[in-house]
């Protein structure tokens, strides 16, 4: 075992066994309760959000054994990743951290243990830990605007979700970090393309397409009517094959993809502190993005110019009531066990509005 391998398991091990730690993540599965910057700030956690929370988290599922994970190269992996996460306002480490957090509540439901396999499970958990990884706290749009290396060399398309995902699999590829050592070529094969999926479907771009084939899914199994406790995924083997969703084959893929972008979108469903800090980073990121964009002469875009766009509460509640809600109440028509999602959206949209309300008197 290297040093570096054995720092990182030993680091992580170190920061979990911290009586400060263990009494935030006492709440981590509270919605209402847990906050991930009280948690960053611990002096204990010692700036290792991603190394500490993804290896918590890792444990809670069965994966780790199942497929004989040595834990000294994943810890390995956590760390490199986590380094090559930059110190942008909003698209950082504890971003990965928030999000993973995040997915790692889903795949607890009912849904995802009748439904999801530990391979799934694990696909899951890795996409949300290397989603934004390298972000370079711009936009796809400005990439494509400012002509940069990024946008030339991924064609204009995603271009920041696929440099996330070609860093993520560069690290995996050191033999230092390659965790999965001892799956089986077909078993990295899946992992390969479920991660590549799910970390594409972050795309805003996309947002659209999948909500309505989300909501098409909703009507389909009856959920619009009634919220489902229990749904059987489909997976068709062949495009000859009509798919209950059209352009869906695998059903189970599509729930974990909607799951990761519902995860990556989240921030109005947690408690306020958390919420409202989100939101501050997520608009500084935008104004330096927007003050970037006009020293280069460049169409400044939505949301990004600080002259227009200063009143916060306007900006987040257009952001909940046409992104955030739409999506999560097609998601509870399958799923009714993320209801604490829900009523945290119904919360701080409260909290936003009254703050308008008041200004506006």
């Amino acid at each position: 075992m290297s040093i570096v391998t054995e720092s990182a398991l030993n680091l992580s091990r170190m920061i979990l066994v911290m009586p400060n730690i263990e009494r935030l993540l006492a709440d981590i599965w509270q919605l209402d309760k847990f906050d991930i910057f009280e948690f960053a700030a611990l002096p204990e956690c010692r700036n290792h959000a991603l190394l500490a929370l993804g290896s918590f988290l890792a444990h809670q599922f069965e994966w780790l054994n199942t497929y004989h994970i040595p834990l000294d190269k994943f810890h390995s992996f956590l760390l490199e990743i986590e380094h090559k996460y930059e110190a942008v306002p909003y698209h950082n480490q504890l971003h990965a951290a928030d999000v993973t957090h995040t997915m790692c509540m889903f795949l607890r439901s009912d849904l995802f243990r009748k439904n999801m396999s530990d391979l799934d499970q694990m696909a899951a958990f890795l996409a949300a830990v290397i989603h934004d990884v390298g972000h370079t706290g711009q936009t796809n749009t400005y990439h494509i605007n400012a002509s940069s290396q990024l946008a030339l060399r991924y064609n204009d398309r995603s271009v920041l979700e696929n440099f996330h995902l070609a860093t993520a699999f560069e690290v995996l590829h050191d033999p230092k970090h390659n965790f999965l050592e001892n799956v089986t070529r077909a078993e990295y094969k899946y992992l390969r393309e479920t991660i590549i999926g799910l970390v594409l479907g972050t795309d805003l771009f996309y947002h659209q397409q999948q909500l309505l084939k989300l909501q098409q899914f909703a009507t389909i199994i009856g959920g619009v009517k009634q919220p489902q406790k229990s749904v059987d995924f489909q997976v068709y083997s062949s495009e000859k094959q009509m798919p209950r969703i059209v352009g869906v084959l695998n059903e189970k893929k599509f729930v974990l993809e909607c799951a990761l972008h519902l995860s990556d979108i989240s921030n109005p469903t947690k408690k306020w502190s958390v919420c409202m800090g989100w939101t501050k980073r997520i608009t500084q990121e935008f104004f330096e993005q927007g003050d970037r964009e006009k020293a280069a002469n460049l169409p400044v875009s939505p949301g990004c110019d600080r002259s227009l766009n200063s009143n916060l509460a306007q900006q987040s509640l257009a952001f909940i009531d046409f992104i955030v809600s739409p999506m999560y109440n097609a998601y509870f028509c399958i799923d009714s066990q993320i209801e604490d999602f829900i009523n945290g959206i119904k919360r701080n949209r409260a909290s936003w509005k009254s703050q308008i309300d008041g200004n506006n008197n």
